[in-house]
């Protein structure tokens, strides 16, 4: 019996050991090949502090970005378009296909933690965290060719864990 995996699937928070409903982007499949996740994520010491991946659309291809951001004390996360960030400094991230037996390649450049200016405009802003609860997922954003796009999240406080996760799906 051949296995689907278009639905919905439940991942366990790993901050709070609660379901959470993670839903592939609109219109993919799990088995086509062309979704991918890319994940970071890390304690921030300090108020202030930040974690953030940005992703760089290629000039070729249709893109749909979806990002999850999970902390356990409380922040802001925002996701930007043409924001004032560079790769430097950065680590690149592996953008791995969530079919395992695929062997295409994600075409968008995902990095985490460059070096970042100022926010471009702002797609979403969320409070999560603490009282505001442990996590969210934004919209499905259909991405404009060359073009950077930041998913960031700034604690509020000291210790904050976070993890910020990419859901990329590339058209055929």
């Amino acid at each position: 019996m051949a296995d689907s995996n278009t639905g919905p699937h439940v991942h366990v928070h790993p901050l709070s050991g609660r379901g959470l409903c993670v839903t592939p982007l609109e219109g993919a499949s799990l088995n086509d090949g062309l979704s991918f996740m890319a994940n970071l994520s890390g304690t921030l010491a300090a108020a202030n502090s930040a974690l953030s991946i940005l992703a760089t659309n290629p000039a070729t291809g249709v893109h749909h970005l979806m990002v999850e951001c999970e902390a356990k004390k409380s922040g802001t996360f925002t996701l930007s378009e043409a924001p004032n960030a560079t790769a430097t400094g950065s680590s690149a991230l592996t953008a791995v296909p969530l079919n395992r037996r695929a062997s295409t390649t994600n075409t968008l450049t995902v990095v985490g933690n460059g070096k970042y200016t100022s926010s471009g405009t702002v797609l979403e802003t969320h409070i999560i965290g603490g009282d505001a609860g442990p996590a969210i997922k934004t919209r499905e954003w259909v991405l404009k060719a060359s073009t950077k796009y930041l998913a960031r999240f700034v604690a509020n406080t000291t210790t904050v864990l976070t993890v910020l996760r990419c859901y990329i799906q590339r058209e055929s």
